[in-house]
């Protein structure tokens, strides 16, 4: 009987191994075409599947970072281009790739960014629900302010400044009500602050400020004893860039 050559035996044991890898990448290759081929397939023959999985994966991680209105599925919209939504409070911080989420019933809007998993902003929202012939039927969204306490503060030595910031505010949002006008304790503000007490307010802070060019703080910790929703304390540079002529009243 003939034995093998140790030659033979060699070129046996190193083809083998080749032979095994070879196999191996073949089949990882072909599993992972397939696995594409099947997320193909599933898309083409059930899109709104594809989507609904997605939707609930945004509502998922959206839902760990704020606490979302119960009983209802919100409509989701994409941010594609900012520039058409610039003067509009609520996308004030937007930017491209933003998600909003519209709870109708709740008539609640949240701005949410996903690539970097933060909330961006919430809004109370008017939904005026319309059909035209031939479309479908959209939900035209207008942030408005919600209904809280607003109070004006004088911080500058100014008489009647509060009577010119009301009239300034309610020139531009007519639903807004001003709770009550005093002075803050301290009167060297050189800037005009706005300030909020719970997120739902904050679209309407940021509007309040962009009216009178102040800015969105925290509350002062001279003024942390106010009751109101929004606090509004007037600076030196509302005085200086207001053109109203200050008539003195009563009321500071």
């Amino acid at each position: 009987m003939k034995l093998p050559s140790l030659k033979g035996l060699k070129s046996k044991n190193i083809f083998l191994p080749i032979a095994i890898i070879i196999v191996a990448i073949a089949l990882v290759t072909a599993i992972f075409f397939y696995n594409k081929y099947q997320q193909a397939q599933k898309m083409l023959t059930n899109p709104s599947e594809v989507t609904k999985d997605q939707v609930q994966e945004l509502i998922d991680k959206v839902g760990k970072l704020i606490e979302l209105p119960t009983g209802e599925a919100p409509t989701i919209a994409t941010v594609s281009d900012k520039t058409k939504l610039a003067g509009q409070p609520f996308f004030v911080k937007t930017e491209n790739g933003d998600k909003v989420l519209i709870y109708s019933q709740a008539k609640k809007a949240i701005l949410y960014r996903p690539s970097s998993n933060k909330i961006i902003e919430v809004s109370p929202i008017n939904l005026d629900a319309f059909q035209q012939p031939g479309q479908p039927t959209k939900a035209v969204i207008s942030p408005t302010p919600a209904p809280a306490k607003v109070i004006i503060l004088n911080g500058t030595s100014t008489i009647g400044l509060t009577n010119v910031a009301e009239k300034k505010l309610k020139d531009k949002m007519p639903n807004i009500t001003i709770a009550d006008k005093d002075n803050a304790n301290k009167k060297d503000y050189t800037k005009t602050f706005v300030s909020f007490t719970s997120d739902i307010q904050k679209a309407t802070a940021t509007q309040i400020a962009s009216i009178l060019g102040g800015e969105v703080v925290p509350i002062p910790k001279d003024e942390q004893n106010s009751k109101a929703d929004i606090l509004i304390i007037l600076g030196k540079d509302f005085v200086s860039e207001s053109s109203t002529t200050i008539t003195p009243t009563v009321k500071p």
